[in-house]
């Protein structure tokens, strides 16, 4: 077949009205499909990114409490000696012992 024998119909110009019409709507359609699949993008990315910045601050407190935890449990924190005696001789009265050590007055004796 050749292209030179070919010869196409004239278009009304309310036929080409529908033509454009038609073009552009599906032109918009196919616009408003990207805009929903980008925005749609953007949401997950901002979940996954707040579902990260959670899993990551769950694992500091973990951290911290795995270092901080046995040292709070055992009473060697950075407390000195004498809150540690205290702190132990409270318990100690707390869990039915006796009063605990008694204290030395300053020119006297055990009172």
């Amino acid at each position: 077949m050749n292209t030179d024998d070919l010869t196409l119909p004239e278009l009304g110009d309310d036929r080409v009205d529908e033509i454009e019409t038609a073009l552009f709507a599906e032109i918009a359609r196919e616009r408003a499909d990207e805009r929903r699949h980008a925005e749609r993008t953007r949401v997950r990315a901002v979940r996954r990114g707040r579902i990260w910045m959670g899993g990551a601050a769950a694992a500091a407190v973990v951290a911290v409490a795995a270092v901080i935890g046995p040292q709070v449990l055992t009473g060697t924190g950075a407390s000195s000696t004498a809150d540690s005696a205290v702190l132990q001789s409270g318990t100690a009265e707390l869990m039915g012992g006796g009063p605990g050590p008694r204290r030395h007055r300053r020119g006297g004796g055990i009172r």
